[in-house]
Order: C-alpha cells, then sequence, then structure tokens
C-alpha cells in the first residue's frame, strides 16, 4: 500500500525523447487504462501528463488513445494510455479495456462522493476480470493500480474522508493512492512515476 496526499513537489524535468531513437524491450512497455465517473479529470490528468497543460473547456470523452515514452533513472518506457468514457455505453468494450490493461487509474473527484463509490466498483471489477483471465482468485490477482483523488484545489469541498481511502488500499501492495490537481499540477508526474515503479 503506498499512500501519497496533496504535498506540493518541485516538478522533475522529464525527457520526451523520440520513438526512433531507441529499441525499447517489451518489459518496458505499458498499457494504462484511466477509468472513473463522467467530470472527474480523467482527460485533465492525461493532457498534464502528456502537454503540460489543461483545457477550460469540457469535451466528454467517448475513447481515446495516447502514446508516450518516459524517462525514468535512465531507462525508457513506453506508456500506451487509453483514456475511456465514464458513462461506459458499451460494456464489451469496458471489459476489453481491463483485459488488455497491464495498469490502472481510477480516478474520482474529492468532491464527489458518488464518484468515489464507482472508483469502488470499478476496482473490484478489475479484480474480477483479471482473475477469470488468469484462472486466480480475486486475492491472488497482482494488477498495478492507482487510486486518484483528483481537484484536491477544492479542499473546503471535500466529500471523501482520507479514512475511507485507506480502507480501499489498505492490504494491497500493487494499490497506491495519490490526492492530485490537475488544474494546479499537483502530484500528477509524481502519480505516473509511482505506476511506472509498480509495473516494472
Amino acid at each position: 500500500m503506498i499512500l501519497h496526499t496533496s504535498v506540493r513537489k518541485e516538478k522533475e524535468k522529464n525527457m520526451s525523447p523520440s520513438e526512433n531513437e531507441f529499441n525499447i524491450p517489451a518489459k518496458n512497455c505499458h498499457r494504462m487504462v484511466i477509468l472513473g465517473s463522467t467530470k472527474v479529470g480523467k482527460t485533465a490528468i492525461i493532457s498534464r501528463f502528456l502537454n503540460e497543460r489543461v483545457e477550460d473547456q469540457y469535451t466528454p470523452t467517448i475513447e481515446d488513445f495516447h502514446r508516450k515514452l518516459y524517462c525514468i533513472r535512465g531507462d525508457v518506457y513506453q506508456l500506451d494510455i487509453l483514456d475511456t468514457s465514464g458513462n461506459h455505453p458499451f460494456p464489451a468494450m469496458m471489459r476489453l479495456s481491463i483485459l488488455t490493461g497491464d495498469v490502472f487509474i481510477l480516478v474520482f473527484s474529492l468532491d464527489n462522493r458518488d464518484s468515489f463509490q464507482e472508483v469502488q466498483r470499478l476496482k473490484r471489477q478489475i479484480y474480477e476480470t483479471k482473475s477469470c483471465l488468469k484462472n486466480k482468485t480475486k486475492e491472488n490477482v497482482d494488477v498495478p493500480i492507482v487510486i486518484c483523488g483528483n481537484k484536491c484545489d477544492r479542499e473546503f469541498n471535500r466529500e471523501v474522508q482520507n479514512e475511507e481511502i485507506e480502507q480501499l488500499v489498505a492490504g494491497d501492495e500493487q494499490c497506491a493512492y495519490y490526492e492530485i490537481s490537475a488544474k494546479r499540477n499537483t502530484n500528477v508526474d509524481q502519480m505516473f512515476q509511482t505506476l511506472f515503479t509498480m509495473a516494472k
């Protein structure tokens, strides 16, 4: 279990190498799926990570795919990012996204309790789906997951308490928690770096 709350850190400078410059080993290629309710900031988080900016206008996502090369401690990683719809209009597509994902970010908004309950449901669904794929019990499925509480800049409107979040990640060494603000760029890079470390 890894817990990281909204502590502002100095942003690290990350390299963005050209894909043609590296022969990236398969073990350094990861497919990340980002899931959560509508309007919790999934696309904003990805935009902040990839482009270092956030669009002010909200546009609903159906499904978007992104790729980024990322350097950590001299190693180059390829991250394929799948940004999903918060409405989950196609259950079969949702299941396929989970089956093909290597690592997951589950996003809720700290000022929206319903979105936290959706993250709880999604976490269970990931373990159930992956356990069927790997013929394991839910307790033995090894899936790196980061639970992401977005909009920590709205602390005065907070509806989800730390104790509830700790219960969700307790006892799961492959589940970390970050409180972030995509708007203010708080803890975004640190969250992705932790996800890479868990996936290695």
